[in-house]
């Protein structure tokens, strides 16, 4: 057990000796027994538990219990508690959104990983509730071991059965929630009565299922990569919006579905896709709840319902607060150096004297290049955010920061190397996107 654990940590890079870690725990079998895990491990962690106050007692003898883990364990414990309206939409959907925001606002805080139980036998569960719903391949991945929210699941190493007997085997006691025992949610009657059955006709469903798993996420980033690559070369930015060129469209495989993988993003269904495609006459449409797409003749153009801005910001001073339409942007001199470990998305840290002052804040267009932070030579930035899987057809939500010509930074995603500060850097200038 705690051999699979390491080699699946280090086999993912989850995270290092030193990092910070943050366990959401419950008080059950799995979080708590990863918490023990962890521990022989060596890794510190810190435990945060939610208490929606939802079973009396028990919830209370949950937090109560948690407090507990962390003296023995010596692990800082952090609880919140919560109050659910039960008249408001799903108690579950709310306490699902209060918990993941409270511990986003930890990670933020604390530059950490949120870590979570989920095993091999969840897989399995999220796998046939996609299945039954209807989904993509993004439904049939599975759960992944790390996603762009830095949520960590070290335990996707193992199933149910191996953290039971684990538990059995080291004496780990843990607290039972009463509502596992019903079967009113979805996933509970799966557990009890569906995944039983499948188990003895395949009993080693659940590893199985982690190969086929692994081999579809490999397979839709294959897809991703290429249908972007593919897709530059079928559109252009036209005076009425997005030109998508058909006769280039139609020498892929699937057109439809090469469109669909295009423009899903923009909340175009596969059957309007198709209904438009088949559609004979110019002028024929679909629309999305923000987008229009519709034909002219060789070539579909696809328009926002709100106009795309052209707006130009400029930032004259080198402390102001900038308001935009996607949010504010606070300028300002900082003597110190920044702790490169601890920098987010939203940040960018410039050396002063590299810049020409005003800098400007625009949409990205094409033709646009930089040399990322890293890197020796140029990139395009229309290779850049297909590098990093962003489709083009959402380019407009990429802003870039300029200084006189040259791009000093792609906000969320990458600083120019050109700009970065060094041990030399007398002035700091930091952005944030607040």
């Amino acid at each position: 057990m705690l051999d699979k654990v390491q080699n699946f940590i280090l086999q993912n890079s989850l995270f290092k000796q030193g990092d910070k870690l943050l366990l959401a725990i419950s008080g059950g079998m799995d979080s708590v027994c990863l918490a023990h895990v962890l521990k022989k491990l060596g890794y510190h962690l810190e435990l945060v538990h939610c208490n929606f106050q939802l079973r009396g007692e028990e919830s209370l003898g949950d937090e109560k219990f948690v407090k507990h883990l962390g003296i023995d364990l010596d692990y800082e414990v952090k609880v919140k508690r919560f109050s659910i309206d039960k008249k408001k939409e799903s108690v579950q959907l709310q306490a699902r959104n209060l918990r993941y925001k409270w511990f986003a606002e930890l990670q933020k805080e604390n530059d950490a990983c949120l870590l979570t139980a989920h095993h091999k036998s969840d897989v399995l569960e999220t796998f046939l509730i996609n299945l039954g719903r209807g989904t993509g391949l993004e439904g049939l991945h599975g759960i992944l071991p790390k996603n762009d929210r830095n949520i960590v699941r070290p335990f996707l190493a193992v199933t149910k059965e191996e953290i039971e007997e684990y538990c059995k085997a080291n004496d780990i006691q843990y607290r039972e929630d009463s509502s596992n025992a019903s079967d009113a949610y979805v996933r509970n009657k799966l557990r009890h009565k569906v995944i039983p059955s499948l188990k003895e006709i395949f009993p080693d469903i659940e590893e199985r299922l982690w190969d086929t798993t692994t081999r579809v996420k490999e397979s839709e980033d294959l897809l991703k990569a290429n249908v972007s690559y593919a897709w530059e070369d079928c559109i252009i930015e036209g005076t009425k919006g997005l030109e998508i060129d058909m006769e280039k469209v139609n020498t892929q495989e699937n057109p439809v579905v090469f469109l669909y993988e295009s423009l899903k993003l923009n909340g175009f269904t596969k059957s309007m896709i198709k209904d438009l495609w088949s559609a004979k006459l110019s002028g024929a449409k679909v629309q999305s709840a923000t987008h229009t797409l519709y034909k002219d003749r060789t070539k579909l153009i696809m328009t926002g319902k709100v106009p795309v801005s052209n707006k130009v910001y400029k930032i004259a001073v080198k402390n102001a607060r900038i308001e935009t339409e996607f949010g504010s942007i606070s300028v300002q001199v900082d003597a110190n150096l920044p702790d490169l470990k601890s920098i987010t998305k939203q940040e960018c840290y410039l050396d002063s004297e590299k810049l020409h002052l005003p800098l400007t804040l625009r949409k990205w267009k094409q033709g646009d290049k930089f040399k990322p932070l890293g890197m020796s030579g140029f990139k395009k930035i229309s290779d850049f955010l297909i590098d990093k899987k962003i489709p083009l057809a959402n380019k407009d939500s990429i802003w870039v920061l300029c200084s006189q010509e040259d791009v000093v930074w792609v906000l969320n995603h990458r600083l120019d190397d050109r700009f970065k500060v060094t041990p030399e850097t007398e002035e700091v200038l930091k952005l944030e996107i607040v």
